[in-house]
């Protein structure tokens, strides 16, 4: 597994993450890399958006037959 050394961290964050670890009960390597991890599975807004400016690109859609679409959609009053 590959290894990831962060230089000129600077000292409140070292204290705070250190501090977060003690709370989690986790040594502050495996708290940094259970936060890595957990950020590195969620897609970043840029990467959604573009996905989706994508598929309307690619996509032929009809304005009317789109809004349609989304009043069927929608529940009834």
């Amino acid at each position: 597994m590959p290894t990831i050394q962060i230089p000129n961290v600077p000292d409140e964050t070292h204290t705070v993450l250190r501090q977060r670890a003690e709370r989690a009960g986790q040594s502050l390597q495996d708290y940094v890399r259970d936060q890595l991890v957990a950020e590195a599975s969620q897609r970043p807004p840029s990467e959604v958006f573009a996905e989706v400016d994508e598929r309307v690109d690619n996509a032929d859609l009809d304005i009317a037959e789109l809004a349609q679409a989304i009043r069927d959609g929608r529940p009834r009053r």
